[in-house]
């Protein structure tokens, strides 16, 4: 008879390791599945950072593509403009010439 209240004392005290144990990895499971939550926001704001830095980037490239192009219209114009001020001045000048030859 003792022996039995020994071995139902050892099988309470093994059944209570053993649900101290299981709670401790239910604990561990859900602490880790939080933990890996927050490692997803994490990565998903990265993500998006990344991305937004991409986007940026790309912007700038065509920024600096359309500046260049706004350059060299503008340097064409300029062309232009003295091509026209010759070609006007040149036209005010025979006038005048024809002018005083009359």
């Amino acid at each position: 008879m003792l022996i039995i209240i020994l071995l139902t004392k050892q099988v309470l005290v093994d059944l209570t390791s053993a649900k101290k144990y299981l709670e401790e990895c239910r604990n561990n499971h859900v602490s880790a599945g939080k933990d890996a939550e927050i490692k997803v926001s994490e990565a998903r704001k990265l993500s998006e950072n990344a991305n937004l830095a991409r986007e940026s980037i790309q912007a700038k490239k065509k920024f600096l593509i359309n500046k260049k192009e706004l350059e060299n219209s503008y340097k064409e114009l300029q062309k232009c403009q003295r091509i026209f001020d010759m070609s006007y001045n040149e036209k005010e000048h025979r006038a005048s010439r024809a002018q005083l030859d009359s």
